[in-house]
């Protein structure tokens, strides 16, 4: 059975208790092992699962993840960006548009609700900020070398952990299979999706 985590817009915390929340989730279906496949925003709860939860990951796909511990800048930069949006948005084309158009643009448009003064997200930024905070804190270079099971990482090209962080993480585990998407960015499994979902599913079968 395979599991997809929980993103941290829908989680209150990312921090110890992530794993637990993730795994509760998860458990829920299913009391067998599985294969934690996470979207971007999963990465690192997923991480800190397969670490404190081994004998339930038996697969791990990370996409666009790293350890953290960025710092809290990294946290403000994301929150900034969000809290400068023109909300409430007039139509969700306006909400695309505004948020650089593409893929990417499209899907947090599609987050949306429509309310009687127009299109804002469905998310609480102080939830989220809330929930990043402890994702950059610290990096989880501990956490990492606890993994036991397969690991796949999947990066862009062009996307957002450092070169020297991957190298690191590689060194560490050099088990690990590491593939760089060409012409990615960090939303990768929207920029390449056939490409990202051909490694996730071969990594999983």
């Amino acid at each position: 059975r395979t599991w997809e985590t929980i993103s941290s817009t829908n989680s209150t915390s990312i921090g110890s208790s992530a794993s637990v929340d993730a795994t509760g989730t998860w458990t829920a279906g299913s009391s067998s092992t599985g294969s934690a496949r996470p979207r971007p925003a999963g990465a690192h709860t997923a991480l800190l699962t397969a670490a404190a939860h081994p004998a339930r990951v038996a697969r791990l796909a990370l996409i666009e993840g790293g350890v953290g511990g960025e710092g809290p800048e990294a946290t403000a930069d994301v929150i900034d960006w969000f809290r400068a949006w023109p909300i409430p948005f007039v139509t969700v084309d306006d909400a695309v548009a505004h948020l650089g158009g593409g893929p990417a643009a499209r899907v947090w448009a599609e987050g949306l609700e429509e309310t009687d003064a127009g299109w804002v997200p469905r998310f609480d930024v102080d939830v989220l900020e809330a929930a990043l905070r402890p994702v950059h804190e610290r990096p989880r270079w501990e956490e990492w070398g606890q993994i036991a099971a397969p690991t796949l990482l999947i990066t862009g090209e062009n996307g957002y952990v450092p070169a020297g962080e991957l190298d690191e993480m590689r060194r560490r585990r050099p088990d690990v299979r590491h593939v760089q998407v060409p012409g990615a960015g960090h939303d990768v499994h929207l920029d390449a999706p056939e490409r990202v979902a051909e490694l996730v599913r071969g990594f999983a079968a």
